[in-house]
């Protein structure tokens, strides 16, 4: 007798359960079952492929995680593979996290390559490198011309389309730790019509014009500019959300067109072995860009900004009446470097 999950058609095996596998080997696996199942992998429209399976090791009856950076030749030559039996036409996600090294740019090429001929829709890469020299450029230039995108999310990569960017359907674009230059972000912006939100963790660059009517949300997790005695320039007059947080390495944030911003969210943190995490620029930069935003609804200060808020009243800064989320009586509120004087006045004035 047929157990019930043998008597569903393929379709369904396929996208109601294999689908919702977190992970492609898995769904592989499950043709272990019955020969029925062993070819159905082949045509589940989600594709989740990663490495960490070469570096855990089984102690005791538990996988430990062993920390590794290393790109294995194994995971490569099995992810073709695997890639090359695959029947399905069209693909709705493909997700790859990985070690990376210059060995294996043929192998990465293929299978964006495969990504674009299978009209994916929602795609993610991550592609983790130890030397500077082995970070991975996006070089197929039909990843750029593809209007099938709806969600494109990219780590440790860096673009450089030749051609002029056309995901005219992308809704949404994360960033991590890339370079992001002018001519990059316009072209981005003009390519990408119904942009909704974008999200840069971690990423280097000294102008963001975001002119993209359709752009509404801004998330900036982390920033960098070379040079320490740069600044990062905003200009971004139709987005209603902005969230900065994360750790910033920048000494300054201008803000230009931010007219149509409805909220913010200010949880960012300036490392202390940055040049310009003093206690002055983290004030200097917390008061800019709270007098910038004193036309917003409301601006939520996270915990990591409250030490400079604080040190800001003291300095008898009047703080906007937009400002919510700000707990007066938590004891991150009160920095424990204030002078004695300074601790007695700040106390007072609460």
């Amino acid at each position: 007798m047929l157990d019930r999950l043998s008597c569903l058609p393929d379709s369904l095996i396929t996208d109601q359960i294999l689908s919702r596998l977190d992970k492609t080997k898995f769904s592989i696996r499950t043709g272990t079952l019955s020969k029925r199942w062993e070819h159905l992998w082949k045509s589940v429209p989600c594709l989740f492929l990663d490495d960490f399976a070469f570096y855990t090791s089984p102690i005791h009856g538990f996988d430990v995680f062993e920390v590794c950076d290393k790109p294995f030749l194994s995971f490569y030559v099995a992810i073709d593979k695997t890639l090359n039996q695959y029947e399905l036409g069209i693909i709705n996600k493909f997700e790859l996290d990985a070690n990376f090294d210059n060995r294996f740019v043929s192998y990465i090429n293929s299978w964006i390559e495969f990504v674009v001929s299978k009209n994916v829709k929602e795609f993610k890469m991550y592609l983790r490198y130890v030397e500077d020299e082995d970070q991975f450029s996006i070089a197929v230039q039909s990843f750029y011309l593809n209007s099938h995108f709806t969600n494109i999310e990219l780590g440790f990569c860096l673009l450089h389309p030749t051609v002029s960017i056309r995901w005219s359907n992308l809704r949404h674009l994360t960033i991590e730790n890339s370079e992001l230059d002018e001519n990059l972000i316009v072209n981005i912006m003009f390519g990408s019509p119904l942009l909704n939100s974008l999200t840069l963790r971690s990423c280097i660059g000294e102008l963001l014009d975001i002119s993209c009517t359709s752009v509404e949300k801004l998330v900036l997790d982390g920033y960098i500019v070379e040079d320490d005695r740069s600044y990062l320039t905003i200009n971004a007059p139709f987005i209603s959300s902005l969230k900065i947080i994360g750790s910033l390495w920048i000494s300054k944030i201008l803000l230009q067109d931010v007219s149509c911003i409805l909220e913010v969210e200010l949880g960012y943190v300036l490392p202390r072995f940055f040049p310009m995490a003093r206690k002055h620029d983290e004030e200097e930069l917390l008061k800019m860009l709270l007098i910038k935003l004193q036309h917003v609804k409301h601006v939520r200060i996270g915990v990591s900004c409250y030490a400079a808020l604080s040190r800001l009243e003291v300095k008898e800064f009047v703080l906007p009446s937009n400002l919510i989320g700000v707990d007066v009586s938590s004891p991150n509120y009160i920095d424990n470097e204030l002078s004695d004087n300074e601790l007695v006045e700040h106390i007072d004035f609460h």
